[in-house]
């Protein structure tokens, strides 16, 4: 997963159409006073960091693994997980501010700068004349020289908050999808605690692809009562418990059926 860096001058046309482009996935923007080639070789680290696999349950050294920073979806979760300064730092050292469209409401972007406080941001809508930022002011000084010998860490901390911003946000989206397109009966209460509670309560079941995700969220928002208290749900954990893991996807199947949901991924 590359990281490409183009340089946009103002009235070109590839920026006109990148900026009208309502495709919102194909690419965020950034002001910075370094050259692209300085840039190029800073940023690419962050595509290819170190990564603590004990975080993911593996007792493994720590291996390189792919990670697209720069995506819209990606950016605004990977920033909130910068939990210390020296992380902050180092990810705006080139950077006076950066732009991530909203992946959902067309005419939104968010400018991303670090202040002395930390990392702050502003809500811009692409239809009014915003107020300039004036990115002089918004970061303390850039580092004269960038190096780009140090690979980036996603320690075990980062990637929990990250799993769990990104987790949010999916689920946010679900729910925002549910109200948007009337797929549950009238009277049903679409919350984001509620769904968030079954989303989170079907992860320890072993529902996780985002497809049985979505699915799982539906049912347990058009059920009556919790999942956790209808008979088959029951008679899965008991069952689970007895015969361990071995058969825990074929009890899951079987709950997830008994439950109207025809397929797990």
């Amino acid at each position: 997963m590359p990281l490409y860096l183009i340089q946009l001058q103002k009235e070109d046309a590839l920026t006109i159409w990148l900026i009208e482009n309502h495709d919102k996935h194909a690419v965020t923007y950034f002001q910075s006073p370094y050259d692209l080639e300085t840039l190029q070789a800073y940023y690419s680290r962050y595509t290819f960091p170190y990564v603590e696999m004990e975080a993911k349950g593996y007792e493994d050294e720590t291996p390189r693994g792919i990670f697209g920073f720069y995506d819209p979806k990606v950016l605004p979760d990977f920033i909130q997980s910068l939990y210390t300064r020296e992380k902050k730092d180092a990810f705006f050292a080139g950077i006076a501010v950066c732009f991530s469209p909203d992946v959902e409401a067309i005419d939104t972007c968010y400018a991303y700068y670090l202040k002395k406080a930390g990392v702050a941001y502003r809500t811009l809508d692409m239809n009014q004349n915003n107020r300039p930022l004036d990115v002089t002011t918004l970061q303390e000084e850039t580092l004269p020289y960038l190096s780009s010998e140090e690979v980036p860490t996603l320690d075990a901390k980062q990637i929990e908050i990250f799993e769990r911003l990104s987790h949010e946000r999916f689920v946010r989206e679900v729910v925002e999808d549910l109200h948007t397109q009337d797929l549950l009966k009238e009277n049903i209460e679409i919350s984001l605690p509620k769904a968030l509670h079954i989303a989170n309560y079907g992860q320890t079941l072993g529902i996780d692809s985002e497809a049985n995700i979505v699915r799982f969220i539906q049912l347990g928002l058009s059920l009556p009562e919790p999942i956790e208290h209808y008979q088959k749900h029951k008679e899965f954990i008991a069952l689970s418990k007895e015969d361990g893991q071995s058969k825990k996807r074929e009890l899951l199947q079987t709950l997830l059926e008994g439950l109207h949901i025809k397929e797990v991924a």
